[in-house]
Parts: C-alpha cells; structure tokens; sequence
C-alpha cells in the first residue's frame, strides 16, 4: 500500500519527493485558463445534468465517507474562528450581494406557488399577543406549506436528463 505524503505548498513553489516533483502552478495559472473555462462551460463534452444525475450514488457514497471520519468538524477545527472569518469576510460580502441581486427571478418562482397557496389556508382563531396558543396558527401554516411541497415532490425513480 501507498503511503500518502502530506505537506503543503505555497502558490508557484515546486518540492521535489522521492524523485517526483510537485509544484503549485494553479493560482498562477488561473487568469491564463480564464477563457477557457468559459468555452467548456458554454460547449461542455458531455451533459452536465445526465453526468450529475448518474454520479449521485457516487457522490453520496463520498459523502458518507467523508461523515464517517468526520472530515467536516476536522476541517472546521482546523481552519478555526479567525480562519473561517477572514475568508469569508474577503470574499463573502460581494458574492452575497451578487448572488441575492442574480437570484431575485428564482426565488420569486420558487415562492409562488406558496403565496398563491396562503389565502387557502384555514387559521385557527387568533388570541391577545404573546398567548401561547397562537403558535398554532404558525403549526398550521407550516403544516400547509409542508403538504405543498411534499405534494410537489417527484415519485417513483427519477430519470436523468438527457441535455
């Protein structure tokens, strides 16, 4: 059995182990494969949603792998509180702001079949503020919304997409 080397590298530096040389030409040679990342994404060889589709038991099997030996609390513990709060701080702000402005069409799809569903909904009676017997309005309304979905959930196999 292999033994697994581990050690880090920083951007552009090569180390050389047991005759093999590693380097970490990746960061330096982003802007150059900028383009053709783009033409991939645009003229991609094979279907995404067909690939994606019959690599999800793969991907599940990762997954439970890697929750099994605890990888994501590693990862946590490793990067830490000022770790985590940095990076996000860095890149975090300006993709929220695109992702919320990019995002507004797909979630007010997403959403309309729950705000048309509402007026339907019956809602017990309605008691003086802070009486504890109005979270069963909020039960009720939760209960319908969850019947929507479930009622929206696919069943039986589902089928890859050929695209």
């Amino acid at each position: 059995m292999r033994g697994r080397i581990k050690f880090k590298l920083k951007p552009g530096e090569c180390r050389t182990v047991a005759g093999i040389r590693f380097c970490n030409r990746w960061q330096s040679h982003t802007a150059a494969a900028t383009e053709d990342y783009k033409i991939g994404v645009q003229n991609p060889r094979r279907p995404w949603g067909k690939c994606t589709c019959e690599a999800a038991d793969r991907y599940k099997a990762g997954v439970d792998r890697a929750h099994s030996r605890r990888a994501y609390t590693k990862g946590v513990k490793r990067r830490g509180f000022v770790g985590w709060r940095h990076r996000t701080l860095r890149k975090g702000p300006t993709r929220f702001g695109e992702g919320v402005a990019g995002a507004g069409d797909d979630y007010a799809r997403g959403y309309k079949p729950y705000h048309a569903h509402f007026p339907s909904i019956f809602l017990p009676k309605r008691y003086p503020r802070g009486d504890p017997r109005n979270i069963n309005r909020v039960k009720t309304v939760c209960s319908e919304f969850g019947r929507l979905k479930v009622g929206k959930a696919p069943t039986g196999k589902a089928v890859c997409p050929e695209d």
